[in-house]
């Protein structure tokens, strides 16, 4: 049932990006991120490392849809010489960009975590963000640095713990590089 939510969400955020007819810039941003989990989270580990790409298509001046695909791994601490088990997925989002002024904008996107790990479940991502664009003097092309707070949401994470769900909550700092398409 995962797999067809998974697959279905990609098929509208694919159909939405395809159909969309645009006379202003569209990019795609390759990106390193650095991971702060926080909360109960932060139990689990300390730091985590990612990396994504981002297509981002203007819809009007002032206003882009985006998608990303990214992989993200969260490295397990160690408690008393017991080292808790690093949680990786591949996180897929869509969302939108708003720019308020030329260069800065602020983002919120929707998707799904895919769980790699044995450990954890896929999870709902809800993502709150803000950034700003650095243009290169040479080309067109941009630097985005991004700062956003993220939360996986896991529906019955554990049988044993009777919860109904979880949050994963972290901070992530991006640093991408956006080629002009």
């Amino acid at each position: 049932m995962k797999f067809i939510k998974t697959v279905g969400f990609l098929s509208l955020l694919s159909l939405i990006l395809c159909t969309v007819k645009v006379k202003a810039q569209t990019y795609m941003g390759l990106g390193a991120e650095m991971l702060l989990p926080s909360g109960n989270a932060s139990n689990v580990s300390a730091i985590g490392l990612g990396a994504s790409a981002k297509l981002e298509v203007a819809v009007k001046p002032n206003i882009a849809l985006t998608g990303s695909i990214g992989f993200s791994n969260f490295f397990g601490r160690n408690y008393f010489g017991n080292k808790l088990q690093s949680i990786n997925a591949f996180p897929l989002k869509g969302g939108v960009k708003y720019y308020p002024t030329e260069g800065v904008y602020f983002e919120g996107q929707l998707g799904v975590a895919l769980s790699s790990s044995d450990n954890t479940k896929n999870s709902f991502i809800w993502s709150p963000g803000l950034g700003t664009l650095i243009k290169s003097k040479k080309n067109n092309s941009l630097v985005d640095l991004g700062l956003r707070y993220e939360a996986w949401k896991v529906s019955n994470p554990n049988k044993e713990t009777k919860l109904k769900s979880t949050n994963f909550g972290f901070m992530a700092l991006r640093v991408a590089y956006n080629f002009n398409l």
